[in-house]
């Protein structure tokens, strides 16, 4: 995942959760190596497939809960099309 991805896990009501911050994108700021960006939105996509969670929702924050959490729901979705455009075809996306 790189350096600036910390991956914690946690029970919560007996349920186990996994914790992905990224740390390289500062409130009022741009992410400097949108590569490090990239791979964390594979490393979430990645941690649904593992856990058989594919279409599970999933919890995105931030300090101002629109910016940051906005942009990454906005490329984990366009993530989402492009593998499935990969998959079946342009056509049927």
């Amino acid at each position: 995942m790189g350096e600036s991805t910390v991956v914690s896990s946690f029970k919560v009501n007996g349920d186990n959760v996994t914790h992905i911050q990224f740390t390289k994108w500062p409130n009022y700021g741009v992410v400097e190596n949108v590569e490090e960006l990239g791979l964390l939105v594979k490393a979430v996509a990645d941690e649904q497939t593992a856990r058989g969670l594919k279409k599970a929702p999933i919890l995105i924050h931030c300090s101002g809960g629109v910016g940051r959490s906005g942009t990454f729901a906005t490329l984990y979705s366009l993530y989402h099309l492009i593998q499935r455009a990969q998959d079946e075809g342009w056509e049927k996306v």
